[in-house]
């Protein structure tokens, strides 16, 4: 019993020993090829960050991009009507918020109408990050009558133009060295002028990134804002809105004059036509009298 025992404690010690070989080759081969064991750094996690995991590998893609930073940009705008006390204090108060928050007025006017009402627009532009708070703060200027926030999302967009930025690039380093070994004239200008079309798209191309990105960074808000409507013009108003009343309906009646008057001749020059031809019909039986 006690051999028995023995014989199968040499069997299975022999048995791991083959495994641990089997294991031992493998890692060895692993290293070979190039591939270690990940280690955990003291202070950093094991597994691969996002942005690490999706940064490019390649040395064309240095640089940060959309997709290194993996987050979507988006084009955000918004829209606000508002019912105010006083359309002029409601421009300033905007316009505190939109400095408050480190943005800047792209346009902004106030008006009176022929009934005494103030009304007003505001387009401002704001860091990203301040969009909705921002709007909450120009809520509270007044009653809202409506409201209206859109997002575009233009990440596809801007990836494409950072693969053909990309391209282009790397064809302008290509000419470039084909200038360098170029000794005719002819094969220098024609170089020149295919480096000179390049340079051209590569700056159409940047153009238009650092137009989107501004869109995306500074966010649109434009406000439209009005004082409730007077149910009676006030003193000079009145007297002032009944003669531009009375103006329009002189208008009026001039305008349809002048759109009558060639029917009216047309249709007078007709009737007379027809006037001449009846009396000249009667009078010939009795000159045919007259004769007999």
């Amino acid at each position: 019993m006690v051999k028995t025992m023995k014989k199968d404690a040499k069997i299975v010690i022999v048995a791991m020993a083959c495994v641990l070989a089997v294991f031992a080759g493998f890692a060895g081969c692993a290293e070979k090829a190039g591939v270690g064991v990940i280690e955990p750094v003291e202070g950093e996690p094991w597994w691969p960050m996002e942005e690490e995991a999706l940064a490019p590998r390649s040395k064309a893609n240095k640089g940060i991009s959309v997709t290194a930073r993996a987050e979507r940009m988006v084009i955000q705008k918004a829209s606000l009507k508002l019912e105010v006390e006083d359309s002029s204090e409601t421009a300033e108060k905007i316009t505190e918020i939109t400095r408050a928050a480190g943005g800047f007025i792209a346009d902004s006017e106030t008006w009176i109408t022929s009934t005494g009402q103030g009304k007003g627009k505001s387009t401002i532009r704001i860091p990203r990050e301040k969009f909705f708070s921002t709007i909450g703060k120009i809520e509270l200027l007044g009653n809202v009558e409506s409201k209206e926030i859109t997002g575009e999302d233009i990440t596809e967009e801007y990836i494409d133009l950072e693969s053909h930025l990309r391209n282009y690039q790397q064809t302008e380093d290509r000419l470039l060295k084909i200038l360098k070994k170029a000794k005719k004239v002819s094969e220098i200008m024609e170089v020149e002028e295919a480096l000179t079309e390049v340079r051209g798209e590569i700056e159409e191309i940047t153009g238009r990134m650092e137009y989107l990105r501004n869109r995306v960074n500074l966010s649109t808000i434009t406000v439209s804002f009005h004082e409730p409507a007077p149910i009676v013009p006030k003193g000079e108003n009145a007297f002032h809105a009944a003669w531009e009343g009375f103006l329009s309906v002189v208008n009026g009646i001039i305008i349809c004059i002048g759109y009558a008057l060639p029917i009216l001749i047309i249709i007078g020059v007709i009737w007379g036509i027809i006037i001449g031809y009846k009396h000249l019909y009667k009078s010939k039986p009795r000159l045919r009298s007259k004769k007999k």
